[in-house]
């Protein structure tokens, strides 16, 4: 192809070169009609034979109009497509953040901490899942196919790529019979020219494999030495590698890469499922692979292997409790004169091993350990409160859908929001007098009387089923809506304790704050939705059964929920000390499956507030009143203490509060 840098095709004017594969040469262009930048990749003439040029330039066509019918929040949407003096292109957006590729060889080799790799991954197989769906394999998922957003958001490119070089079935370009792909990333089926969906589970662990460990599970100078290496030599184990890898880990690693498909994920939906999961563990949960210790997959139920995940759900009649499994020892909430212990992190990740040689852990007299952890507990914990430390003791219970309801969940396309479905039917809204008149009490002096009134009396509801986000808005995903010109910036990109906060790629999964109503409800309008009813926040957050908090009516902990609360002398606390990860607390998950309805910041809702309005609340889809002077804010925040956390808590307030502590999630229908 001649040098493009400067010349113009069509309304699109080449700026610089961006990368050179195999298969196509990439150009950053700028899109004179909308005056944006863009990607265009250029398909290599050099390996299309001559004589089946015309047929792939049909193939082409056709490819290029189906991926450009994709709606994926994380794969690279094809703007447009054309040929270029008999080389055809694709038009993308330009993403200013590189590629996965560029984030790995940066660490230069340093392995990423698992919780990370599975977060940076579970979008991208969940783009998969789409892909699949619509029934189409990617055949190269690889490091330089995973594009970052200036805000870090993952997002696939090249689906149909390696498809339209695959002119015919059985006939490749090379003319060998060898399927298109990248040899380090290729199941071994595809060396056969044979793709499964099963071929881009296979693809993606090995980039799980490889962010974690530092380097592929194969490799070789050759393609034939790589495949000679996949068919004879076992998987070289992770934990080989990183010794303090857990055994949950090494079991999602070595399902995702088995040899045989069959022996795989089941799909691709259930290979990002416990990523998610895995995304979610905290250090806490971490047991080292090899070692014979109780693992989360052993306290929630083994698994046979013709199921889809890993994990498993605990039965409610389980005599194990999930604590058990989830932490020896007890989570540290610091007083604010050290408002961020390490010790106190959920994000805290263990440090990678300096050698890459280092032999796994070793068993030990399993016995013997736990006497030592808990002798080691007890002079910790003591320690830690003498010096001004409050000890929070996790009491996880799991919770589970509404009886009879299943938890079901879907993809939001325009932010990529997980959704849970709430089923319609009746519920049991706000307080008792007597519930309230707790509160009030327990509150003190510094809270008045007619904030509790607001919540009784306690009255039926009928709603239709609606879906609600899994967790509150991100960063990361409020930056698409600004990008697209649907949404206003924040009115501050910092927060609390954190000097850059929004539009940093290091909190792109924290809940965006400084928003007031408006800015909201243009999000979840420009996202497919709305902001939700407060009947329908309500019954998302207790289910049907009458309940304090999402998880029941045990108080809140640092296990369920990011607060404000206080140690033995009375002395304020906070369990973390500004906003944390969405996500970051499965154990206070409601009777639906979303995460954070209680702590981290408060969400607003749909509704003027009306302050006779429950007496006079219609009994069907009660929506507030027609107008009014205040909305309403739920849920509690980081900030606030556990009587601000209870669900049948209104907070009244202007809609043009902007703050550090409020923010919102979305329903749709």
């Amino acid at each position: 192809m001649p040098e493009l840098i400067g010349q113009s095709i069509g309304r699109y004017h080449i700026v610089a070169p961006l990368g050179e594969g195999g298969m196509a040469t990439v150009y950053k262009a700028f899109d004179t009609r909308l005056e944006s930048d863009v990607a265009i990749k250029f398909i290599r003439r050099e390996n299309i034979p001559t004589n089946q040029m015309e047929r792939m330039i049909v193939r082409f066509e056709r490819e290029a109009k189906r991926m450009a019918k994709f709606q994926h929040p994380n794969i690279v949407k094809v703007m447009d497509y054309g040929e270029y003096q008999g080389s055809p292109y694709l038009v993308m957006p330009y993403l200013p953040g590189g590629t996965l590729k560029d984030l790995i060889k940066a660490r230069g080799g340093k392995p990423f901490p698992y919780q990370e790799a599975a977060r940076i991954l579970s979008p991208v197989g969940r783009a998969l899942q789409y892909a699949h769906e619509e029934d189409t394999i990617h055949r190269d998922v690889k490091p330089a196919n995973i594009l970052l957003t200036k805000g870090g958001q993952p997002m696939l490119a090249d689906f149909g790529v390696a498809k339209i070089l695959d002119l015919e079935e059985g006939q490749t370009l090379t003319g060998t019979g060898m399927g298109v792909g990248t040899p380090k990333y290729m199941a071994p089926e595809q060396w056969k020219n044979q793709v499964l969906p099963q071929t881009d589970v296979y693809a993606l662990g090995v980039v799980f494999y490889e962010m974690i460990t530092g380097r592929v599970p194969y490799d070789a100078e050759t393609p034939a030495g790589m495949l000679e290496k996949q068919l004879t030599e076992p998987l070289p184990q992770a934990h080989m590698f990183v010794p303090a890898l857990p055994q949950d880990v090494e079991r999602v690693i070595n399902k995702a890469l088995a040899r045989q498909p069959e022996e795989r994920y089941a799909d691709m939906a259930a290979f990002a499922l416990d990523l998610e999961k895995l995304a979610a563990l905290t250090s806490n949960a971490f047991q080292p692979a090899g070692d014979e210790q109780e693992t989360i997959d052993d306290a929630l139920g083994s698994q046979s292997s013709d199921q889809p995940s890993v994990f498993s759900p605990k039965t409610a009649s389980s005599d194990k409790s999930a604590a058990q499994t989830y932490s020896t020892l007890d989570i540290l909430v610091p007083s604010p004169v050290q408002p961020f212990p390490q010790h106190a992190s959920s994000d805290r990740t263990p440090t990678p091993p300096a050698s890459d040689t280092a032999k796994p852990v070793q068993a030990k007299n399993k016995p013997a350990r736990k006497i030592i952890l808990w002798v080691a507990a007890c002079l910790v914990g003591l320690g830690l409160i003498l010096t001004g430390f409050t000890v929070v003791q996790l009491n996880y219970t799991p919770t589970y859908p509404v009886s009879g309801t299943a938890i079901k969940t879907r993809i939001s396309p325009m932010d990529g929001m997980e959704q849970e479905y709430v089923p319609g039917g009746e519920f049991l809204m706000g307080s008792s007098q007597a519930d309230a008149d707790a509160a009030l009490k327990e509150c003190g002096s510094d809270c008045e009387k007619k904030w509790f009134d607001a919540e009784v009396p306690q009255h039926t509801v009928f709603l239709d089923e609606f879906w609600i986000d899994k967790t509150e808005v991100t960063n990361g995903m409020y930056q698409k809506c600004v990008a697209d010109g649907a949404c206003q910036e924040p009115q501050k990109k910092s927060s609390s304790a954190r000097s850059a906060y929004y539009g940093s790629p290091q909190y792109a999964d924290y809940p965006v704050m400084y928003v007031d109503w408006n800015q909201a409800n243009a999000y979840c309008q420009w996202a497919g939705g709305k902001l939700p009813s407060e009947a329908q926040w309500e019954k998302a957050a207790r289910g049907t059964d009458v309940q304090k908090y999402p998880w029941g009516n045990e108080q809140p902990d640092c296990g369920r929920a990011n607060f404000k609360g206080r140690n033995i002398w009375g002395k304020t606390t906070y369990c973390k000390g500004d906003t944390t990860r969405v996500g970051s607390y499965p154990g206070g998950a409601n009777p639906y499956g979303a995460l954070d309805m209680t702590g981290n910041v408060w969400e607003w809702v749909n509704d003027w507030y009306g302050e006779n309005y429950y007496q006079n609340s219609p009994q069907k889809n009660p929506s507030g009143p027609d107008s009014g002077q205040d909305r309403e804010l739920r849920g509690g925040s980081w900030s606030d203490a556990s009587t601000d956390l209870r669900l049948a808590v209104r907070y009244v307030v202007s809609p043009d509060l902007k703050s550090n502590y409020n923010g919102f999630r979305c329903v749709g229908f």
